[in-house]
């Protein structure tokens, strides 16, 4: 981790449901941290996994948590957990593929519990946004988050795809929980960014009296031996709403804008070019095209006081119509008759695959939680 200049390094026991000694750590909790000047090792879990609601991380728990009886009842284990100081998020949300589009359905359950911090939304060479910007269009501020998953499935060096997270105070790893916990952080393949709203860092809410324009500043600096990287773009509410190339072969790009801003908005900044120098070895069945640069900032909020928030908004509202979809399509794919089909759908069983077994003893229970959630995301679509 030291070569590679990672400065916290989560190493991850997985599970699944008969299973959680997949990469056993040494110790969880406090006795699971190790650190050397500004290097941290630390030990958290990939657990519960399924590949119908998705991979689950959680940093910074007590101790290691496996419900066996109600695996499939993520909210159980995650109160727990955060009930700790723990955090919670979702893994490998970059995937167009039937598995990990599972990570929409499991965000789609547990959403409305407030229990879910952070989502990865970077690796494996690949981003995904689009179900971490749901959840911003929906008002719920969960942290974007990216790693290598070195050495599960390719042959990544660690570090490909990271994420910096802004600490405050002594370099200590609660702290950097914390700064993850606030939305301080950006994920990157390689180029360094700053991004600013009014002056407020990334993570941070700008509180409007009344409708005004917003001053906002960013920068990002690579190396051009190694990232060609064409353009920033500056989000807004999910939305692209200016660019920037880079000009005469910079090693940096940089711009001020204004922007106006009528209702409650979040703001991130992203950029996009490729990667030219190869850090991945032999690929094994993700990396299938050219290596790509990519870097995205968590979001600045700016608030409207006294005015509806991000969560009011008419694409809040459309969102939740979405998820009350995928939700009522998973409460079809647990119909009885559909679980022999269920517990064999994975390509390689052995991976994730959830047992007839556990899909029996779980299913009334997973189907008053689905219920329960479709009926919070249909109150937020008739707001």
């Amino acid at each position: 981790m030291q070569a590679e200049d990672i400065h916290v390094a989560n190493l991850l026991q997985m599970g699944k449901v008969k299973n959680f000694e997949i990469a056993p750590q040494h110790a969880h909790g406090p006795e699971g941290h190790y650190q050397e000047g500004h290097f941290i090792l630390a030990a958290g879990q990939e657990n519960p996994r399924t590949h119908f609601l998705g991979h689950t991380i959680t940093l910074g728990a007590s101790t290691a948590r496996h419900n066996l009886d109600d695996y499939l009842i993520y909210r159980l284990l995650w109160e727990k957990t955060a009930a700790e100081g723990a955090l919670n998020g979702f893994a490998h949300a970059w995937a167009p593929n039937g598995m990990m589009l599972a990570v929409h359905d499991g965000m789609a359950v547990v959403g409305p519990h407030d229990l879910l911090h952070f989502v990865e939304v970077l690796q494996f060479n690949r981003s995904g946004y689009e179900a971490w910007y749901e959840l911003l269009a929906l008002g719920f501020r969960v942290t974007p988050t990216a790693g290598t998953d070195y050495p599960c499935a390719d042959q990544n060096l660690p570090g490909h795809e990271r994420f910096y997270t802004k600490v405050e105070g002594p370099f200590r790893y609660a702290s950097w929980l914390d700064g993850v916990r606030q939305g301080r952080t950006f994920v990157t393949t390689g180029p360094i960014v700053e991004f600013h709203v009014n002056g407020m860092d990334i993570g941070s809410e700008v509180v409007l009296s009344a409708e005004a324009s917003v001053e906002i500043t960013g920068k990002a600096t690579f190396d051009p031996t190694r990232d060609d990287l064409v353009f920033l773009e500056l989000v807004q509410n999910g939305e692209v709403v200016e660019r920037f190339s880079r000009i005469a072969g910079a090693s940096k790009i940089e711009f001020e804008t204004k922007r106006p801003v009528d209702e409650s908005s979040w703001f991130a900044l992203r950029g996009y070019g490729n990667r030219l120098e190869n850090t991945i070895g032999t690929p094994l069945h993700f990396n299938t095209f050219k290596l790509s640069s990519n870097v995205h900032t968590a979001p600045i909020y700016v608030t409207l006081a006294h005015r509806p928030g991000i969560g009011e908004s008419a694409q809040a509202k459309r969102v939740a119509r979405t998820w009350v979809a995928r939700l009522e399509d998973l409460e079809r794919v647990l119909a009885e008759e559909n679980l022999d089909f269920l517990a064999a759908r994975l390509a390689f069983p052995d991976a994730d695959a959830v047992p007839r077994e556990t899909l029996v003893r779980n299913r009334e229970a997973l189907l008053e939680e689905v219920r329960s959630s479709k009926a919070f995301f249909e109150g937020r679509a008739s707001r």
